[in-house]
């Protein structure tokens, strides 16, 4: 079993959109800062959830200088629901008086997420895939998390998780 032990300026559990997007930010605003990032899953992963892209998400794209992702992905204009019977009914996507706010993209969690963390990548975020988290010591900054080949142990200043809807760490003590 390898153990693998570092110092990070800030390690981030989960490298979906919110979590690789921090990374980036991180590393944007002080390019010498050590980010890691750290996620249970092995990528490119699915998510059965989120590929409806809104004004909202391509807003924080925008703030985040990387809406370069969406280039060349078909902005949709309609979305049809079917019921029984296979009868639709077809929604357009209103315009508003600002038309940026009524853009909206499909893209496939797949896609999306993989496209973000390599964008954290090429900024040298070290990404940590298969880890799951396993303890915190906040007295000593600590964190342990493993993966059937190892523990990653890791000295940080900051422990960011973006999303805490389903955290561990959210509860943890």
């Amino acid at each position: 079993m390898q153990k693998y032990t570092d110092l990070y300026d800030v390690l981030i559990i989960g490298a979906g959109p919110s979590g690789s997007n921090a990374a980036i930010s991180y590393k944007k605003l002080n390019p010498n800062l050590r980010v890691g990032l750290v996620d249970k899953s092995i990528f490119p992963r699915d998510k059965s959830c989120g590929d409806a892209i809104g004004p909202g998400v391509i807003s924080a794209l925008k703030r985040f200088k990387n809406e370069h992702i969406l280039e060349n992905e078909p902005q949709v204009v309609s979305t049809t629901l079917y019921g029984p019977e296979n009868i639709g009914i077809q929604n357009y996507i209103p315009e508003v008086k600002n038309k940026e706010d009524s853009i909206v993209y499909v893209i496939p969690r797949i896609d999306l997420d993989n496209r973000i963390l390599n964008l954290a990548k090429d900024l040298e975020v070290d990404v940590f895939e298969g880890f799951s988290f396993s303890s915190s010591c906040t007295s000593s900054v600590a964190t342990d998390f493993k993966e059937p080949e190892g523990t990653l142990s890791s000295r940080l200043n900051i422990l960011l998780r973006p999303s805490w809807s389903w955290s561990v760490i959210a509860s943890a003590p």
